[in-house]
């Protein structure tokens, strides 16, 4: 007996890039509608309400939430509540500054993330439209194993790794594709870049050790396991979002030791 896995599009936003976030809702009818929008929206007007609920998919989920909660808590409460609608399931998590495309794929990175061992299967993406034909031109149906991976091309993930999301608990963390990557890294699971789907981040700085994210009152990597360097950048105080080679020998080790008490 097959077993029907629910699929779910997790939108975290503030209603503050009004423009930004109406741009990727429509976007997002690209998609099958088998595919279930959620979003949690904070400090929204009621008017703001009713204008983006009459906007999107009938059957679309809104939790509306009267502060701003942070990236990371607001995704939480999207995550539990797609966890008691459904025991099984895939999430593409997503940002409002994201643009969707008809080659963005989330259903063949839905079908990469139900692989055995598999966490999260981010896509690839482009900074603006202008860059689209040559990277479209490159685009290959493989995924890439890649332990620190990134929402900008939308993050898909089935619920084992719901679990470990959650696990998280509330927090004030200043990368959150950092802390989901290392929980499910060192949770034993595969993460990978799909090479086969593309979107538009239109807000974002430069990809992989070029990025970076201003400096604030957050929480940081847990420096056991990941290595945060600070940004070289003129006039900036920040640090470099972490890729691969920044993650340490202790949490490989970590991960070893993980998956030998899971018996392989």
């Amino acid at each position: 007996m097959q077993i029907k896995v629910e699929k779910y599009i997790l939108l975290a936003a503030v209603d503050d890039r009004r423009e930004l976030l109406s741009d990727c809702l429509a976007s997002l009818r690209v998609f099958d509608p088998s595919w279930t929008l959620v979003i949690v929206g904070q400090k929204f007007s009621q008017e703001r309400k009713l204008e983006i609920e009459k906007s999107v998919a009938d059957g679309s989920i809104f939790l509306w939430e009267d502060e701003a909660l942070g990236m990371h808590n607001a995704r939480l409460i999207g995550l539990s509540k797609i966890r008691s609608l459904s025991k099984n399931h895939v999430v593409a998590s997503v940002d409002d500054d994201m643009i969707f495309l008809p080659h963005s794929n989330f259903d063949r990175m839905a079908e990469i993330a139900s692989m055995y061992k598999m966490g999260l299967i981010s896509g690839n993406w482009v900074r603006s439209k202008k860059s689209l034909p040559k990277k479209i031109l490159k685009m290959k149906d493989e995924a890439k194993k890649q332990a620190i991976v990134y929402t900008a091309g939308g993050l898909v993930f089935r619920e084992w790794v719901t679990e470990e999301i959650i696990s998280l608990g509330v927090n004030n963390f200043w990368c959150d594709n950092t802390e989901w990557s290392m929980a499910s890294y060192l949770a034993g699971y595969h993460n990978a870049r799909y090479l086969g789907s593309m979107a538009v981040h239109k807000v974002l700085s430069q990809g992989g050790r070029k990025s970076y994210v201003e400096s604030v009152q957050r929480k940081l990597p847990n420096p056991r396991f990941v290595k945060v360097r600070p940004a070289k950048v003129s006039g900036f105080d920040g640090y470099h979002i972490p890729c691969s080679s920044d993650i340490t020998s202790e949490a490989k080790a970590e991960r070893k030791r993980r998956i030998a008490g899971m018996g392989g």
